[in-house]
């Protein structure tokens, strides 16, 4: 794949008219474009364009995305030949990851626990046999939030079982991951065998999925690095893309804030919002605040019932107030006559209804 400053740079540089122009003919109307649908027959254009939201929605079948959206949708482009595209339509040079020398982390397969680690998962609901099952260890490390070595747990992310990271916490809440290491989706193993996700914003919210026994029908996954009120560092998702590309379905469950709202907006328009639904933790912020006030049940509950992207909010009326005000002083167009007046005599000339 490629890095993230190449794809930002492609994403920054995508013209929705431009690039849905290469395969539909489109017609200004008002701010907007309309042109017949790609994805289904139509003989009346309910197909538009918003070069100001760099968006496409027809108000025919649905189907509404970004320009890399319609890529995927309309040529069956997978993510990554969608940049490909773009970059070559704009002559923009696309840095290939891989070269990187990634530091690789000793796995000592020591997870027995001490009472104080054990303490602080019971605390969240968590059992030891969620701790062992993830491969959860603890050991001494330098934070430099504490300015100090203290004892840590330690979340490990395997890749096809090899140790690929860890990222060390302690009980202030001071994190960081192992220097130097590939970013990688955490638990990225569950992937094997299955075809729905539900991905979460941290560790613990992973293990109280997994406590719920979720895990048994879904892969469930956390981001490495939290969610950024600015911009995400999505990279992970880029060193996972041959781990990701057969999933059918993912559940997002990121956190109920807006940091949280912000990321699952990003992987929803990076995952396409078709293949895409979210989901609700109560009134908590995240599963394992759930796990916590309501136990397993309430967790399930919550992963029970997904809720939809408003595919049809892509556009809002006042986006084409323009072509309304013209339908409303002009009305439709008239259709033509079949030669008949209002009494079924033949109409003179042809004359239109």
């Amino acid at each position: 794949m490629y890095t993230e400053d190449s794809v930002q740079e492609v994403k920054q540089k995508v013209e929705i008219v431009s690039i849905i122009e290469d395969f539909v003919t489109l017609k200004k109307k008002g701010i907007n474009y309309e042109g017949l649908c790609p994805f289904h027959k139509e003989k009346t254009p309910s197909f538009y364009v918003s070069p100001v939201k760099q968006l496409y929605k027809c108000f025919g079948c649905g189907k509404a995305g970004d320009g890399l959206q319609f890529l995927q949708d309309k040529e069956n482009m997978s993510y990554p030949d969608a940049i490909r595209h773009v970059a070559n339509k704009y002559n923009i040079t696309l840095v290939e990851e891989g070269s990187q020398n990634y530091t690789i982390p000793v796995w000592k397969n020591k997870t027995d626990l001490s009472p104080s680690i054990v303490k602080w998962f019971e605390d969240r609901k968590i059992s030891q046999k969620t701790l062992i099952k993830m491969k959860i260890s603890e050991g001494l490390e330098y934070m430099p939030q504490r300015e100090k070595e203290v004892n840590t747990m330690h979340f490990n992310y395997f890749k096809d079982d090899v140790l690929i990271n860890v990222k060390y916490r302690d009980s202030k809440k001071s994190m960081k991951l192992h220097k130097g290491s590939e970013l990688i989706l955490y638990n990225l193993d569950s992937l094997k065998g299955k075809k729905e996700v539900i991905i979460v914003e941290g560790e613990p919210d992973c293990l109280a999925v997994i406590e719920a026994g979720l895990d048994a029908n879904y892969a469930v996954l956390s981001v490495p690095n939290g969610a950024s009120e600015h911009r995400n560092n999505l990279q992970y998702l880029n060193n996972c893309i041959k781990e990701i590309a057969h999933i059918e379905k993912w559940h997002l469950g990121l956190d109920n804030d807006s940091n949280g709202r912000k990321l699952r907006d990003e992987l929803a328009d990076r995952f396409g919002k078709d293949k895409c639904d979210y989901i609700e933790w109560k009134d908590k912020k995240d599963a394992n605040d759930v796990l916590k006030q309501y136990g397993i049940n309430g967790v399930i509950e919550c992963c029970s019932k997904p809720k939809k992207f408003p595919l049809e909010g892509s556009f809002t009326v006042s986006d084409f107030s323009m072509e309304i005000e013209d339908m409303y002083k002009t009305g439709l167009e008239r259709g033509v006559s079949i030669g008949l007046d209002s009494t079924g005599t033949p109409a003179l000339h042809g004359t239109q209804c």
